[in-house]
């Protein structure tokens, strides 16, 4: 008597593998799509072509007391808007704060411009704090426009809660607030080593 053959299961059906991009890739192309929709203006920042929807750059931050920081900026349009002390963010982004004493801050961006196809000569603010948990809490705000490739800000007194006169942190609303102070700032599109070179610079003074 032959030996009965064991019936066979149907093969499984295979999953389609999403391609070379992967899932991950497919993510970002919508959020980038979504953000491109909403906020044309990410793509002409800065007086040039911004394709990645970022901008980053770096400048002098000259304060009336004669604290002199240097700032680097990295910010882009949010895929979707926030609101954020009562007003509806459009931005968001990092910075590094770069001390006269040379300590460097990483600090988190979130701000607004009123644009729509082109961001040069459009006001804009934002607001920089220090990250969640990280103390000494700073927090500032800067108001200002990109006038071709440069981006020209101010902080209409508000480093003055969170910084001594000769620009080393004291922690937000904390110690005396240095009366009539003023900050300006001209940044300019770098990438980030440059900065860096500048605030290591700086440190290795001290």
């Amino acid at each position: 008597m032959g030996s009965m053959a064991m019936p066979t299961s149907p093969p499984g059906r295979t999953r389609r593998s999403p391609g070379c991009l992967g899932y991950g890739g497919i993510l970002f192309i919508v959020i980038l799509l979504v953000a491109v929709v909403g906020h044309p203006w990410g793509l002409h920042m800065g007086g040039r072509w911004t394709p990645a929807m970022i901008w980053h750059g770096f400048g002098r931050l000259h304060a009336s007391s004669g604290a002199n920081y240097t700032l680097w900026l990295n910010i882009g349009p949010m895929a979707m808007s926030s609101r954020r002390s009562g007003r509806r963010d459009n931005f968001q982004g990092t910075a590094v704060l770069c001390t006269p004493q040379g300590q460097a801050i990483t600090l988190d961006v979130f701000g607004k411009v009123n644009a729509w196809l082109n961001a040069d000569r459009q006001p804009l603010t934002m607001r920089i704090a220090t990250q969640r948990n990280v103390k000494p809490v700073l927090s500032f705000r800067l108001a200002g426009q990109w006038n071709g490739q440069e981006l020209f800000l101010e902080d209409q007194g508000s480093m003055a809660d969170s910084f001594r006169a000769d620009g080393t942190p004291k922690g937000f609303a904390q110690g005396l607030r240095a009366p009539a102070e003023n900050a300006q700032a001209s940044l300019h599109y770098a990438q980030k080593a440059e900065f860096e070179a500048v605030c290591g610079a700086a440190q290795s003074s001290f």
